[in-house]
């Protein structure tokens, strides 16, 4: 069943009520955000939130994800918004997968293009360019997630090679410090989204809690990088396990 406008905006004005927002403090956000990000869209009047939150108004996915920034919610909690949260997501054949294989830069998940992966295919079909997350699975706990590493994200290089799958756990996103692991193989490896798409590699926070780091392994080719946490940057989840990619083709 697809989702009413009015269900969700009622999640929406919920969360909003919750966060202790007005609808004028979500517009100022929302200007803020559009002018960061240089799209004008992105800009949200109180008058039209409200008729959001009523279900007189529809809004697109880039819409939502600004709310989603603004609120500050996870994963899991945008999934809430849908009328059912507790109902099973109902995929045609459990030994198939619907892979996200493109990701807009000027707006993360309004351009999504599907196709079809088995789970033995993840291992002989071409490498996507991009890094992409995998729809949740109901025979694993709801916050594991699957991702597959895409041919340009290179920041683990050699020891984790594009193509390998990717086990998440998206409950464990605070990053470590360096008291937490004592050499590169025990160093936390985290699932970043950004608003060109998914990055995988080790992270360093700065001491403000503020800028996300994303650092290379020293024989990589890719270079550093660095984001503004939830305006540029949320951090998916840990990959705690990997299924490394040896080869380019069999």
């Amino acid at each position: 069943m697809r989702p009413s406008n009015e269900s969700i905006g009622h999640r929406l004005r919920a969360v909003r009520l919750r966060k202790q927002l007005t609808l004028r403090d979500v517009e100022a956000k929302s200007s803020s955000i559009a002018e960061r990000w240089g799209e004008p869209n992105y800009h949200m009047s109180a008058s039209w939130l409200s008729r959001v939150e009523s279900g007189a108004r529809e809004f697109s996915a880039s819409k939502l994800v600004v709310l989603a920034v603004i609120y500050e919610l996870d994963p899991d909690e945008m999934l809430s918004l849908r009328p059912n949260p507790s109902d099973a997501l109902n995929y045609p054949n459990p030994d198939h997968h619907s892979l996200l294989d493109t990701v807009s830069s000027a707006s993360p998940v309004t351009e999504i293009g599907e196709k079809q992966w088995t789970l033995n295919q993840i291992i002989v079909h071409p490498i996507p360019d991009e890094t992409t997350l995998l729809p949740a699975e109901r025979h694993l706990p709801h916050y594991v997630r699957k991702g597959v590493m895409g041919a340009k994200d290179t920041a683990l290089i050699p020891m984790v090679r594009p193509g390998s799958l990717l086990f998440v756990n998206t409950l464990k996103r605070n990053i470590g410090t360096r008291k937490d692991w004592g050499n590169e193989y025990e160093r936390p490896i985290y699932l970043l989204f950004t608003r060109s798409g998914f990055s995988c590699g080790w992270c360093d926070l700065d001491e403000s809690g503020d800028w996300v780091t994303l650092i290379p392994h020293h024989s990589s080719p890719a270079s550093v990088r660095r984001w503004k946490l939830r305006s540029e940057v949320e951090v998916v989840g840990r990959v705690t396990a990997t299924l490394l990619r040896l080869n380019d083709s069999l």
